[in-house]
């Protein structure tokens, strides 16, 4: 199977990056299914993810997002936001490139700091100030890179979706 026959599309990218709105609309625009990877943690386990890890700890957490993620590899038509960690741990990563297409949405620290700054549901926020927020985002990039595409998240999320189909129609070509 061609990377242009997969049919499940990921997003990846730091949190605060536009994901998940971006995802629901890009699967509207396809006739996709979405799944955000952290909202069906909580559906799953019927914790928030504050609790997940407050009561479990990131190890915990991290194991469930693989266990979902191997779930969602044998999907179709499919658009997945994972959580920005999702790509970092285990072998998640590889899973990723060998069962669909990976998208990168690539946001800047202060547009993330600026959509984040009322949020007070996410647990990494809580233990970390900017600069390693910063330090965090620039481990991860080398990761986020891997993907087959990347797009810039600091445009409209229409703008992003319209970028995603034409760079899905191109890799078809």
């Amino acid at each position: 199977m061609s990377k242009s026959d997969k049919t499940v599309i990921y997003l990846i990218g730091f949190m605060g990056s536009g994901k998940s709105t971006v995802g629901r609309l890009l699967a509207t625009n396809l006739g996709y299914d979405f799944v955000d990877t952290d909202e069906a943690i909580v559906q799953e386990t019927g914790m928030s993810i504050n609790d997940i890890f407050n009561n479990h700890g990131e190890e915990h957490f991290r194991n469930l997002e693989h266990n979902l993620l191997k779930k969602l590899c044998k999907g179709n038509r499919t658009v997945v936001s994972t959580g920005g960690g999702l790509p970092i741990f285990h072998d998640n990563m590889k899973l990723i490139k060998d069962n669909g297409v990976s998208i990168y949405i690539s946001t800047g620290l202060r547009t993330i700091l600026d959509r984040l700054k009322h949020d007070s549901q996410r647990p990494l926020l809580k233990s970390h100030n900017p600069q390693s927020l910063a330090l965090l985002l620039r481990k991860r990039v080398p990761t986020y890179l891997l993907s087959d595409f990347k797009v810039q998240g600091h445009r409209s999320p229409d703008l992003i979706v319209q970028r995603i189909i034409a760079l899905l129609k191109f890799s078809k070509a």
